[in-house]
């Protein structure tokens, strides 16, 4: 349920209409983004509860590269939106 764009885009525009809607639920995208190509062992039902289409993995979550970027990316944009800098 968690892995679904369509479920994505429902609370999304919930909270978009209701005023509640906040940038950081774009990490929630990011992660089905993700996992869609990501799981290698099972497929994740990204367009629930539309439909069952998966899609088989390309990449493992083994691969400490991929897992590494997965970290990498939010916390990247994390520093921009708050114009965070490393001090030295």
């Amino acid at each position: 349920l968690s892995h679904s764009m369509a479920i994505w885009i429902i609370v999304n525009g919930v909270l978009w209409v209701g005023g509640k809607w906040r940038w950081y639920l774009l990490f929630w995208l990011f992660h089905i983004l993700v996992d869609i190509p990501g799981h290698t062992h099972f497929a994740t039902p990204f367009l629930y509860p539309l439909s069952s289409w998966r899609i088989n993995g390309w990449f493992s979550w083994d691969n400490y590269a991929i897992w590494t970027l997965s970290l990498l990316v939010p916390m990247v944009v994390i520093m921009v939106k708050y114009r965070l800098v490393v001090r030295k």
